[in-house]
């Protein structure tokens, strides 16, 4: 070790020259590199003026015209121990270092993606509530570089997103092949941990860091510029970098820099075209115009307190029905209860409250006990209730996935124990007229794991990070079970349905970032829209036995074109497909025998 270095040891873990990972040594050379440099600044000059070093003047006057303040930018505490050479990027070779002059360490905070994006839509002064066209509405001569308009965003229209990223060659490739790109998978791909920000510049490209998993799943949108920023920071973490080659396990970016447009399609966009229909949907089929007199029938809707379910309730009421509200929150249900009955119909129903919490199994019982010592008939269970956007690592009371504890754990407890009252019912009543209705959600078309749930992402601590992945599962739970309750229900004349009611506007989007109501507020609708979905799967006289175990879409219809994947998961093995369905319907089983 050079002398140099010795006047800021303070003990023997600060030598670094018996230290072979070099990413251990970086942070030592950092650590007494900093010391040095505090001791540096602290030092009076001769003149009794203490003389500012000059890359802190570089530095604020870089900040003084590119970056925003703390207040636009709120940073994480995430941070990252950073050496940057003077060289560029890609230079391998030695370091002369000396504690007492800039070696070019510094400690990286990290600026959470939303807040980048949004500073960089503040920089644009994005017109961002239109769903497409030209979008900038900042002068081009204020932007920086990287955010300047390509000439393809001059001249070929488009989604407010595209001009958010800062690569403009992304930007270009997106507009090159705009029908082949799954828009709100890559929009929840930008968003989520795949991506870094460092620095505190958010429209600086060299600053953005692509995952590993975001290259292999959008290698047609890479280039060496972004890759090789991305090895930059990987290296500062002693990091394998990411190499351009043939597909492997070792090799996560394919060099395909004009791929196909029908390969494109054939691997990342086989549902665009549901996708747009279920933002886009036709008129709605079945309405409260069209419900008949529901006098002497008796309906339970889970959290039917709020949003669609609300909607759901005053339509049944209003018809005459009698309507137990199932939610956690009895002061709620009160609440909603009052607002309903306060609305003048010509022939009101019944509203009664159940308290139920999905995601506490040990609940469940209790609720349909107070359930059966008042009625001797059920007429359609509406599985409403979910949850959506909870933080990684969010738990139920039994230590289950949050998400797939609340929508499809809690709900498969309820239906089960309810089984016999539904299938008691059926006897009594006209055909296909008693029905489960379970929900599902069409984020399970692009975000879902391959055939709709994961068997090893349900055993804890195995759980995903990704909460769009987690949230997409239970919802495409919903429909394999609904399709393995049928396998098992349909001789009994019970019709079980599941359906999807629609981008809407209701507390489940709370969690959402700010950007992403932002771009979805052009496809998102009242939760009445949403009602009418539930309404027509549940009462619709066209909705016919042989279509129990479909899954519906807005505002009534069927999907004619799923998931293929998903669909053979529904299958057994024998019928050619993989039996998922009778596992997760075995291991649903499993974890809520229990309370059975």
């Amino acid at each position: 070790m050079d002398s140099a270095w010795k006047p800021f040891l303070k003990s023997s873990k600060d030598d670094w020259t018996s230290i072979t990972d070099p990413t251990e040594r970086k942070k030592i050379q950092n650590r007494l590199s900093q010391r040095a440099r505090r001791s540096k600044l602290t030092q009076p000059q001769k003149n009794g003026v203490k003389r500012r070093p000059r890359e802190i003047d570089d530095v604020q006057a870089e900040a003084s015209e590119t970056v925003v303040s703390s207040s636009e930018v709120p940073v994480t505490t995430t941070s990252m121990e950073l050496s940057i050479p003077s060289t560029a990027l890609n230079t391998q070779g030695g370091y002369a270092f000396d504690p007492m002059r800039d070696n070019g360490f510094m400690v990286m905070q990290q600026i959470d993606v939303w807040d980048a994006l949004l500073n960089i839509a503040s920089k644009l002064e994005l017109a961002c509530c239109q769903d497409s066209g030209f979008n900038i509405v900042a002068p081009v001569s204020s932007l920086p570089p990287s955010l300047a308009p390509t000439l393809q965003q001059r001249f070929v229209p488009h989604k407010p997103y595209v001009d958010m990223l800062p690569w403009p060659s992304l930007r270009d490739r997106i507009l090159s092949s705009p029908s082949s790109i799954n828009e709100i998978q890559l929009v929840s791909d930008m968003t989520s941990t795949d991506i870094k920000v460092w620095g505190s510049t958010p429209w600086d490209p060299v600053g953005w860091e692509v995952s590993p998993a975001f290259a292999k799943k959008w290698w047609f949108l890479m280039d060496d510029g972004i890759l090789q920023t991305a090895n930059f920071w990987r290296s500062q973490r002693g990091e394998e970098a990411l190499q351009l080659g043939s597909p492997s396990p070792a090799n996560l970016v394919q060099p395909h820099p004009t791929p196909s447009p029908l390969h494109l399609h054939s691997i990342i966009a086989p549902t665009m075209g549901g996708l747009l229909s279920q933002f886009f949907p036709p008129s709605p089929t079945f309405t409260e115009k069209d419900i008949p007199s529901l006098v002497g029938k008796v309906f339970i809707v889970t959290g039917g307190n709020a949003g669609v379910g609300f909607e759901l309730v005053k339509s049944l009421y209003a018809k005459g029905g009698k309507v137990y509200i199932a939610s956690r929150s009895l002061d709620k249900v009160t609440a909603a209860i009052t607002e309903i009955e306060a609305i003048h119909t010509a022939a009101p129903g019944q509203l009664k409250a159940l308290h139920l919490d999905l995601s506490d199994l040990t609940t469940i019982p209790t609720c349909v006990s107070t359930f059966l010592t008042q009625e001797s008939r059920l007429d359609v269970l509406w599985n409403n209730a979910g949850i959506s956007g909870q933080p990684y690592g969010t738990v139920s009371k039994q230590g289950h996935e949050i998400h797939m504890a609340t929508n499809c754990l809690g709900h498969f407890l309820l239906t089960n124990l309810l089984l016999p009252i539904l299938l008691q019912t059926v006897k009594i009543s006209p055909q296909a007229t008693v029905r489960v209705v379970y929900t599902s959600s069409g984020i399970m078309d692009i975000a879902a794991p391959p055939g709709g749930v994961s068997l090893t992402e349900l055993v804890p601590g195995n759980f995903s990070k990704d909460v769009n992945r987690n949230y997409a599962a239970s919802k495409a739970g919903n429909w394999i079970l609904t399709s393995e309750l049928d396998r098992r229900t349909r001789k009994n004349g019970l019709l079980c349905v599941c359906q999807n009611p629609g981008t809407l506007n209701t507390k489940g989007w709370d969690r959402a970032p700010r950007l992403m109501k932002i771009l979805m507020k052009p496809v998102m609708y009242e939760p009445k829209m949403g009602a009418y979905t539930g309404l027509w799967a549940g009462l619709s006289p066209e909705v016919k036995l042989e279509d129990s175990g479909k899954n519906g879409l807005p505002w009534g219809r069927w999907d004619k074109d799923p998931k293929k994947d998903i669909l053979e998961s529904m299958k057994s093995k024998e019928e050619g497909g993989t039996g998922l369905a009778a596992e997760f319907w075995k291991w649903c089983e499993e974890n809520t025998k229990g309370f059975a």
